[in-house]
């Protein structure tokens, strides 16, 4: 074989392969007459048959009110519309099953030239102002409304305005109902507004585009579309599927509804095109606003029709799904989520939300470093241990499709600072000393310092002098906003010795009051009655039923010793009368006793005695059926007591205390 032919031969190969994997445009529709099984890149060449649509009555709207309706639009699963030109600059929420309107809300800074259609994005309503049968507006306008204004009992909202001009308009002539710069539908795509203009002169639809931004913008024309029919409104579902819809204004005006979608580029009119005719104005009146509202189905409104027959405003529904393959009616999800935050401390969680449009049923979540490291759930939290910085991905799936988004360097991860305090001297100290408590020191960091579960005020430095007894720590934040609490320092000062009372300090004859001062472990307590002390009084607390003045001297563990303040008791009161017990038949002494009570019976009754403390519990009862003397309560604690004695149909109730050896 010569080198030539075997050139050859390789040549003509490679042609054939390279052949056999080039992309094949033409109509990839299998529904339309010229579909192409061959073809692998839609050119916008389909056609179709005449394709009749049925519309379904749903609801007649309410009448005079909604005589004009005109646009509709969905928010939030909720149905909006308005009236067109020279009506209130009014919305409605209103009913898809019945007449009912839900709402009325005023856009105040408004003016209802010519309303004609309504869309709306992620945040906003979209109210067009640009109805302009003569042509020769230079006020076309669309209002913006935050979504957050249009709550349930919201009666007015203010909008933005958006002005706009026509890049193709260079003459304002009127030329009434004769003119091809009338519009009446808008949609908002991809982050833009989109108009279609009705063109009254040749039929046509032209395609411009509008930022969706507050301002003075210019409407720049992308494409036109031989429609043969004026264009009253127009749609836009989750899957891209655009509507059309309009009317003849020849013989009994029929009713049209251009579908687009496959197209590419923002450029609708280069995808598939098909009409569908749907009756006429004589069964349907004048159609004016197109709305999707599931999948490919959705709702059609018309105005008052009266010429030749008298159509009210209806609400009707519209089916598109029987002429589209699935991935355009239940589109592919769109991914897209948020996180809380995007710059963490280590061993902090992050909540991650998924926000992706067109119904996903599955989340496969990828967190490179976190914990876990993946998740199958739609909101997944994730705990990040390691400092750096992470890209974190997801991927969404439905029945259609999948999509994936990638946030590169999403998540920083910010170290913690070191936090550790050491003492300067002995942590514990007797009166007047003190410790200096220092924390690590470093770049960019500060410091505050608490006392067990106490901020203390003002102490924000890196060291921290304690005069007192307690437990110390110190939280240290660096430059990143994170935190770290250091170690815990017990420190023990002078004992505390503020003396808390329980009771009047002036005494009534029989009364006490009861003195106390914090205690500690290993603490040793001596009570004082005018500088001498009292035997026994050894305890945290102490009772005192006779004038004097009270001291207490604590010792801490570590032989500090600390003398309270004085207490002064005095015993000026005076007792009127004693209502408890001045009774003729029945006497109690000695009270106060340090032993037992003697009660004396001075008839010969039946008599039931029990004792109580003050708060109500029962320590002693006796049956006692005789005169005399009986004895009692000789095992009570010091303190109050009250006595009830019952006899006859009466009782008698006497204050005893029982005091101290």
């Amino acid at each position: 074989m010569s080198k030539h032919f075997l050139l050859i031969l390789i040549f003509f190969s490679f042609s054939f392969v390279k052949n056999t994997n080039a992309q094949i445009s033409g109509c990839t529709d299998p529904q339309a007459s010229n579909y192409n099984p061959s073809a692998t890149v839609n050119d916008g060449s389909c056609t179709y048959a005449v394709t009749n649509l049925s519309l379904t009555e749903k609801t007649p709207l309410s009448t005079p009110l909604l005589d004009e309706d005109s646009g509709i639009e969905f928010v939030d699963g909720k149905l909006w519309t308005h009236n067109d030109s020279g009506n209130s600059n009014d919305i409605f929420r209103i009913d898809t099953a019945t007449n009912t309107v839900f709402q009325t809300v005023n856009v105040s800074n408004a003016t209802n030239t010519d309303w004609e259609d309504m869309t709306s994005s992620k945040d906003y309503l979209f109210v067009g102002d640009m109805g302009n049968n003569n042509g020769n507006r230079q006020n076309l306008k669309i209002y913006r409304i935050d979504k957050n204004d249009l709550t349930s009992a919201a009666t007015s909202v203010t909008a933005d305005i958006i002005n706009f001009s026509y890049s193709d308009q260079a003459s304002f002539p009127s030329l009434p109902n004769n003119n091809n710069f009338d519009c009446e539908s808008i949609i908002f795509f991809n982050d833009s507004i989109h108009l279609f203009s009705k063109n009254w002169v040749d039929k046509q639809t032209k395609h411009y585009v509008l930022p969706n931004i507050p301002g003075t913008h210019v409407a720049q024309l992308r494409e036109t579309l031989n429609a043969g029919y004026l264009v009253t409104s127009a749609s836009v579902q989750k899957g891209g599927v655009i509507a059309l819809l309009g009317y003849d204004n020849g013989g009994v005006a029929p009713i049209y509804i251009y579908m687009l979608y496959d197209y590419k580029n923002n450029l609708f009119f280069n995808g598939n095109k098909r009409r569908f005719n749907v009756a006429n104005a004589l069964s349907h009146g004048q159609t004016e606003g197109i709305e999707f509202f599931s999948g490919a189905y959705g709702y059609i409104s018309n105005e008052r029709f009266n010429n030749i027959v008298n159509i009210p405003p209806k609400l009707k529904t519209f089916n598109l799904a029987p002429y589209l393959p699935n991935a355009f009616v239940y589109p592919k999800p769109d991914a897209a989520f948020v996180s809380s935050v995007t710059s963490v401390c280590k061993n902090a969680t992050v909540a991650f939300t998924d926000q992706s449009d067109n119904d996903p049923t599955s989340w496969q979540w990828s967190f490179p470093n976190g914990t876990p490291s993946t998740s199958t759930l739609q909101n997944p939290v994730i705990q990040y241990n390691t400092v750096g910085t992470y890209s974190v991905t997801l991927i969404v799936g439905n029945a259609t499709g999948l999509d994936t988004i990638v946030k590169t360097n999403y998540i920083t991860v910010n170290t913690l600072p070191s936090a550790g305090i050491t003492a300067g001297g002995p942590l514990n100290f007797c009166t007047g000393g003190s410790v200096l408590l220092s924390a690590n020191t470093g770049t960019g960091l500060t410091y505050q310092w608490k006392k067990g579960a106490n901020v203390l005020a003002g102490a924000v430095s890196s060291t921290y002098s304690a005069t007192s007894t307690g437990n110390y720590k110190v939280i240290v934040t660096n430059q990143s906003g994170c935190t770290r609490t250091s170690n815990v320092l017990s420190v023990t000062g002078p004992p505390s010795v503020s003396i808390t009372t329980a009771g009047s300090l002036d005494l009534c004859p029989g009364d006490s009051v009861q003195f106390q001062v914090p205690f500690a472990s290993g603490n040793l307590y001596q009570w004082k009655k005018n500088n001498v002390n009292i035997p026994g009084a050894t305890l945290n607390s102490y009772v005192a039923y006779t004038a004097g003045v009270y001291k207490v001297n604590v010792t801490n563990s570590f032989g500090c010793s600390k003398l309270s303040g004085k207490k002064t008791v005095t015993t000026n009161c005076r007792v009127v009368a004693d209502a408890f017990n001045n009774f003729e038949t029945i006497n109690i002494y000695p009270n106060p006793a340090s032993g037992f009570f003697t009660v004396n019976l001075n008839h010969n009754n039946s008599y039931r005695i029990m004792l109580f403390d003050l708060s109500g519990k029962e320590l002693e009862s006796h049956a006692v059926s005789n005169t005399g003397n009986f004895e009692f309560g000789e095992n009570l604690l010091p303190g109050f007591y009250l006595c009830h004695i019952y006899f006859e149909n009466e009782s008698k109730i006497f204050k005893v205390v029982k005091s101290g050896n």
